[in-house]
C-alpha cells in the first residue's frame, strides 16, 4: 500500500488535536465532499475514525487505536439538563409523507432552542408502501435534497425495516451512505437494531421497534413503529413510543413529536425525565400533554422511582 499523502498525514494531526471539521476543512483548502473521502482512506490503512457527538449540534472526527464503544456519547453537556425532540415514521417519498410537518418541527426546535433531532426509524419509505417514486435511488436523491435543513440543527438516526428494505432490494447501506453524504453532514446514522445514546453517566437506550428493546437492559428507553404516542414504565424503566410525523396515522392518533428532557444529578445520572407531546392539527401545533418519571439517585438511594402519567391519551 503507498504512503499516505502529506495531507492526509496533517488531517491525523488535526483529528488527534480535536479539531472541529469546518476548521480542518478550512486548514487544508479541501471541501466537505474531500474530508469525508479522505476519513475513509485512512480507515483503509488501518485508522480507527470515531465521530463525537456535541450537545450544541456540532461533530468531530478523532483517531484512535481502540475498538469502537458499544454506545455512542454525546459530548460537551451543559450543567444538569439536556433536551432533544424525537421524531419517528416520517416515510419520505411515501404518498403518505408530509414534508410540511417537518418543516414545521425544525421550526419549532430553531424557536426553542433544541439543537439535535433523533429520528428513531422509517424516515424513508422505501417499496414497501404506495411511493411516489420507481426506484430506491430516486426516493433517497427526494429525501437527500428536499428535507429540512439547518445548520443550527443535527439530525441523529436510528435507522427502521423501512430503510432495511434498502439493503434487502439493493444491497445499499444506509446507514453508511447517510454518513458519508457530504452534501448532508447535517443527518447522521447510529445504524440499525439497539443503539445508546451515552449522556453524562447515564444513557438513552433505542430502537425504532420496541420488540428489539426488551432484551436489553437501559435507564430509560424510547421506540416507534407503532405510529401513535404512548408511554409505560416495566421494571422501573420508562419507555416512550413516539407517534408518527405523517399522514399514515393509527387508530386516530394524531401526528406528531415528542420532546425529552432529561435531568441530571451531581453524578451525571439521570433523576428525572419528561416526555412532552405535540402535534399536529391543520399546520398548527398543539401541546397535548405530558409524562413524568422521577428516577432514585445516589444522593438519596431510599427513594422510590415514581412517574405521572400524561393528561392526553
Amino acid at each position: 500500500m503507498e504512503q499516505l499523502s502529506q495531507t492526509n498525514k496533517q488531517l491525523i494531526d488535526l483529528l488527534i488535536k480535536g479539531t472541529p471539521n469546518e476548521l480542518i476543512c478550512k486548514k487544508l483548502g479541501i471541501n466537505k465532499e474531500s474530508f469525508k473521502r479522505r476519513l475513509e482512506t485512512l480507515k483503509r490503512y488501518g485508522y480507527n475514525i470515531n465521530r463525537q457527538i456535541y450537545y450544541n449540534g456540532t461533530q468531530k472526527f478523532v483517531v484512535s487505536k481502540q475498538l469502537p464503544k458499544a454506545f455512542t456519547t454525546l459530548y460537551g453537556v451543559p450543567g444538569n439538563q439536556v433536551s432533544f425532540l424525537f421524531v419517528a415514521d416520517q416515510h419520505i417519498g411515501s404518498k403518505k409523507e408530509n414534508l410540511d410537518y417537518a418543516k414545521i418541527l425544525y421550526q419549532f426546535a430553531v424557536d426553542n432552542g433544541y439543537s439535535i433531532i433523533i429520528n428513531l426509524g422509517d424516515i424513508v419509505e422505501g417499496m414497501l408502501n404506495p411511493h411516489m417514486h420507481k426506484t430506491h435511488l430516486e426516493q433517497l436523491y427526494y429525501f437527500l435534497e428536499n428535507y429540512p435543513k439547518d445548520e443550527r440543527i443535527l439530525n441523529i438516526n436510528v435507522l427502521g425495516n423501512h430503510e432495511g428494505d434498502f439493503t434487502r432490494s439493493l444491497g445499499i447501506d444506509l446507514h453508511t451512505l447517510l454518513n458519508e453524504t457530504a452534501e448532508r453532514d447535517d443527518i447522521i446514522s447510529l445504524g440499525f437494531g439497539v443503539q445508546r445514546l451515552r449522556i453524562g453517566s447515564d444513557e438513552i437506550t433505542m430502537a425504532h421497534q420496541a420488540r428489539d428493546l426488551k432484551s436489553v437492559d437501559g435507564t430509560c428507553k424510547v421506540s416507534a413503529h407503532g405510529h401513535r404516542y404512548q408511554f409505560k414504565v416495566d421494571n422501573y424503566t420508562p419507555t416512550m413510543f413516539c407517534m408518527t410525523l405523517s399522514d399514515e396515522t393509527k387508530d386516530g392518533f394524531p401526528p406528531g413529536f415528542v420532546s425529552g428532557d432529561f435531568l441530571l444529578d451531581s453524578t451525571g445520572r439521570f433523576y428525572k425525565v419528561t416526555f412532552t407531546q405535540y402535534l399536529i392539527l391543520n399546520n398548527q401545533i398543539i401541546k397535548a400533554g405530558h409524562n413524568h418519571f422521577n428516577f432514585s439517585t445516589s444522593s438519596n438511594p431510599g427513594t422510590e422511582k415514581t412517574y405521572k402519567k400524561s393528561t392526553f391519551h
